[in-house]
C-alpha cells in the first residue's frame, strides 16, 4: 500500500521551510539551534544530508526512517520508545489526567495490575491500548506534548547518550518532516503513523497545540492502530505477567 503522506522530495517541501522559518524564534527553534546545531554540528550536517537522500520509505507498516540506511526493525526492549500525542487523550468522557501533559493515571498507578473497575475514560482510550502493547514489548512509553519537550525528552538523550535507537510514533502528519530531520540527526530508526482525524493541518493549529490548546481529539486509522499493535506484539520480547512502568521525568520507563 503506497502511503502518500511520506514525502519523497523533502527539500522541495515548502511547508517544511515555512515551518522552520516560523519556528526559529520560538522555544523549540531556539533550543534546536543552541542544543543541537551548535553543539553537534557534524551530526547535524550528516543528519540533514541523510534526510535529503533518504527522507523515509513508503511501506504498509508506516513511514520508516532509518539513519543507518538499513531496514528499520522493531525489537522492543532497551533503547526502544513508543510515543503518541497528548491530543489522542479521550474527551468524552474526559481524561482523568487532563489533556496537555505527559500524565496518564492508568500507568502512573499501574492499573493494569489492579482488579478494580477501570475508570470510564480509560476503557476506550487508544493511549492506554498502545501503552499496554509498549509495556508488553518492554519498551518505554511517552505521551508527547510540546516540540521543546520532545526535543529534551527524546531527541537530545538519543543524540547525547544514545538512549533511544528505535521509536514508534503516532503524530500529526503536519509534524512529519520536522520529525524526520530530528530523527536523522539523532540517529533513531523510527516508524511514523499519522493521525487520521483531528490532527493539525497548518502552522497556526500546530502552534496552538504546541501551547497545549487542542479542542479536538486525534485518532489513528484503525488499520494503523492494528499495525502498531502487531509490531509491538511481534517484538523479540514476549509478554509477561506483572510488568509495569515507572515514570521518570516525562517518560514512562519500563521497570525491568
Amino acid at each position: 500500500m503506497s502511503l502518500s503522506w511520506c514525502n519523497r522530495s523533502p527539500f522541495f517541501n515548502l511547508s517544511l521551510w515555512s515551518f522552520c522559518l516560523r519556528s526559529v524564534f520560538k522555544e523549540y527553534g531556539n533550543a534546536f539551534i543552541f542544543e543541537v546545531v551548535l553543539l553537534h554540528p557534524l551530526k547535524t550536517i550528516k543528519g540533514v544530508q541523510k534526510y535529503g537522500q533518504l527522507s523515509g520509505r513508503n511501506s504498509s507498516i508506516g513511514c520508516m526512517i532509518s539513519p543507518k540506511k538499513s531496514e528499520p526493525c522493531w525489537r522492543g526492549g532497551k533503547g526502544s520508545v513508543v510515543g503518541i500525542g497528548f491530543c489522542a487523550k479521550p474527551m468524552e468522557p474526559s481524561c482523568i489526567s487532563e489533556r496537555a501533559n505527559h500524565n496518564c493515571a492508568y500507568f502512573e498507578h499501574n492499573l493494569q495490575l489492579s482488579k478494580d473497575t477501570m475508570p470510564a475514560p480509560c476503557q476506550n482510550c487508544s493511549i492506554r491500548e498502545i501503552g499496554l502493547e509498549a509495556l508488553s514489548s518492554k519498551s518505554d512509553f511517552y505521551i508527547m506534548t510540546s516540540a521543546k519537550d520532545i526535543l529534551s525528552d527524546l531527541f537530545l538523550p538519543a543524540l547525547n547518550s544514545n538512549t533511544y535507537t528505535t521509536a514508534l510514533l503516532g503524530l500529526c502528519h503536519y509534524s512529519f518532516e520536522p520529525f524526520k530531520i530530528a530523527l536523522f540527526i539523532s540517529g533513531i530508526d523510527a516508524f511514523l503513523f499519522p493521525f487520521e482525524e483531528g490532527d493539525c493541518e497548518d502552522y497556526k493549529t500546530w502552534r496552538q497545540a504546541d501551547k497545549g490548546i487542542k479542542e479536538t481529539q486525534t485518532q489513528l486509522k484503525d488499520c494503523d492502530l492494528d499495525t502498531i499493535k502487531a509490531l509491538l506484539e511481534n517484538s523479540t520480547h514476549k509478554p509477561e505477567a506483572g510488568l509495569k512502568f515507572t515514570k521518570k521525568g516525562n517518560i514512562f520507563r519500563f521497570d525491568a
